[in-house]
């Protein structure tokens, strides 16, 4: 009797053991799934975080060409100018169509000298943007590396790929295209604003070299004018 009691006991005490450490076991996987979770969901966080920070929003190697960009237009802008009002100011007796000539090769001098600035300055513009590209590439690589190893549990029908699609990716696609734009608008400006100009001088510059010539002429004309009194 005394050992069927033992035994009811014993199968008792396991039976009650085993259920708790069922119960805690369950509550260790379940901990375990919610650790990986939140950190899929910290990963993914910081990424975007990444993603919308200076670093791909306004990169400072970027804004720095932008600067560039635009210190070189002001240095041609004032370069040009001050060919226009040489020949504004020129006294007549010095305006000549040699004079306006001078003035045109130091305009055509001025504008090869900034095109070779500003054809380095795009591309050094379209290099960084290559580089900040790849830079996204390698995040988003090393951000599915992480959510593999991680290993979250998953919902039904998600992937790995499609939590980089529907979470990342539309991020780092909006951040590529941005860059993309501001870069193609920056150029399309700068050949605008600069060629644009350039042709106006050039039109300004012939209109005064062909004004300087018949001056010229009619300068001839007089010399060889005889008086007679």
């Amino acid at each position: 009797m005394e050992h069927a009691e033992l035994d009811k006991f014993h199968l008792e005490v396991v039976a009650s053991d085993q259920a708790k450490f069922e119960t805690l076991y369950a509550s260790w996987k379940e901990a375990v799934v919610r650790f990986h979770k939140l950190k899929q969901a910290d990963a993914i966080k910081k990424f975007l975080d990444r993603m919308n920070s200076e670093e791909f929003v306004n990169p400072p190697s970027r804004v720095a060409i932008f600067k560039e960009m635009r210190d070189e237009q002001m240095t041609l802008f004032k370069q040009r100018i001050s060919v226009l009002k040489a020949i504004e100011v020129c006294p007549p007796t010095e305006f000549t169509k040699r004079f306006v000539e001078q003035q045109e090769e130091k305009l055509k001098q001025f504008n090869d000298e900034s095109g070779i600035l500003f054809d380095k300055l795009a591309d050094k513009l379209a290099k960084d943007m290559e580089n900040t590209n790849e830079d996204i590439d390698i995040a988003e690589f090393d951000l599915k590396d992480f959510l593999i190893k991680n290993d979250a549990q998953l919902e039904d029908g998600q992937t790995f790929d499609s939590i980089m699609e529907d979470q990342a990716k539309p991020t780092t696609q909006r951040r590529k295209l941005e860059s993309k734009t501001l870069n193609t608008n920056a150029i399309n400006y700068m050949d605008d604003s600069i060629y644009k100009m350039g042709e106006i001088c050039t039109n300004v510059v012939n209109f005064y070299k062909d004004f300087a010539g018949r001056m010229d002429n009619n300068k001839q004309k007089l010399k060889m004018t005889e008086v007679n009194f």
